[in-house]
């Protein structure tokens, strides 16, 4: 793999990851629990364990988030992607805003993957803000688990 990250950004560790699962947002595990019924943690520790890919965002010496690419099926050219952070996402918006918009294209790179999509609760508008100004577009909303979520997905060809 390649070490051309953006400032700030190294493939992740185990350190990473349990410093997010120690203290990931109340955001970041109410999704877990809406789509998953798991343990915030053991859900951010398999899904880093399966990814193809997963970066952390660090500031300051500390992780503020881990991304990451799941294992891409050979049928449809496709990875789920997920972000999961700590309250410091908060604190350095901006700075998480750049960064995971630069970490984009290298996601699509390092996973293989033409496309990633994951699905996320249609009632947290600040998510669906943010991966929209990330370039993801929005789909179908379905229930799952009783709870609405709207399907989000990029594109390599196509930015969207």
């Amino acid at each position: 793999m390649c070490s051309n990250l953006p400032e700030g950004m190294a493939f992740a560790t185990a350190e990473d990851i349990e410093a997010v699962a120690g203290a990931m947002r109340t955001e970041h595990v109410r999704e877990i629990r809406l789509s998953l019924f798991r343990d915030a943690g053991d859900a951010l520790r398999k899904a880093w364990a399966d990814a193809s890919v997963c970066v952390a965002g660090r500031r300051d010496g500390r992780t503020l988030f881990v991304v990451g690419v799941g294992q891409v099926s050979l049928l449809t050219n496709s990875g789920v992607c997920w972000l999961m952070g700590t309250p410091e996402m908060d604190r350095h918006r901006v700075w998480v805003a750049r960064r995971t918009r630069e970490i984009v294209p290298m996601l699509h790179r390092h996973s293989g993957a033409g496309r990633i999509e994951n699905w996320i609760p249609a009632d947290y508008r600040v998510a669906r803000e943010w991966v929209a100004w990330l370039g993801f577009t929005e789909g179908a909303e379905v229930d799952v688990n009783g709870v609405r979520h709207v399907h989000i997905r990029h594109d390599v060809e196509t930015g969207a």
